[in-house]
C-alpha cells in the first residue's frame, strides 16, 4: 500500500501558511474510504485499508471497550492535529473523552488523545 501526495499550491513552497495547508486538506476530493492526512506539511492520500487491517482494528476496539470508562470513545476516523509538527493525522484508532470528540470540526488537538493506535503491515 502506498500513499499519494497532493500537489502544493502553485507558487507556494515549503513554509506555506498552516491555514492554507489545512484548506487544501479540507478541499481534497479523495475516493471514498481513502485517508487524507497532512504529514510534514504535505497533504497525503492513502488507499483504504485491507480486510486484515480492519479485522485487527475491530478486535482491538472490542477489547478496549471492556476497559475504558463510559464517557470515553474509540474513534476510527478522527483527525489529530499537530500544527507545530506540520500534521493532521488520522490514526487507526484514537481514544479520547467523548466530550473532546463532540462538537464541530473533524480534528482534535493531539494532546487530548489518551491512546493513539496505528496498525502496521509487514509491507
Amino acid at each position: 500500500m502506498s500513499a499519494l501526495t497532493v500537489e502544493p499550491v502553485p507558487g507556494r513552497g515549503q513554509g506555506q501558511d498552516w491555514d492554507d495547508i489545512v484548506r487544501i486538506w479540507e478541499e481534497t476530493d479523495a475516493p471514498e474510504g481513502c485517508k487524507v492526512e497532512i504529514i510534514e506539511e504535505i497533504v497525503t492520500v492513502s488507499p483504504p485499508p485491507s480486510k486484515d487491517h480492519n479485522t485487527t482494528a475491530e478486535l482491538l476496539q472490542r477489547r478496549l471497550y471492556t476497559v475504558i470508562p463510559e464517557d470515553w470513545g474509540i474513534y476510527q476516523t478522527l483527525g489529530l492535529s499537530l500544527p507545530g509538527r506540520g500534521g493532521i493525522y488520522i490514526p487507526d484508532l484514537v481514544v479520547v473523552p467523548r466530550a473532546v470528540a463532540s462538537g464541530p470540526g473533524t480534528t482534535v488537538p493531539a494532546e487530548e488523545a489518551l491512546l493513539v493506535v496505528e496498525i502496521t503491515s509487514r509491507s
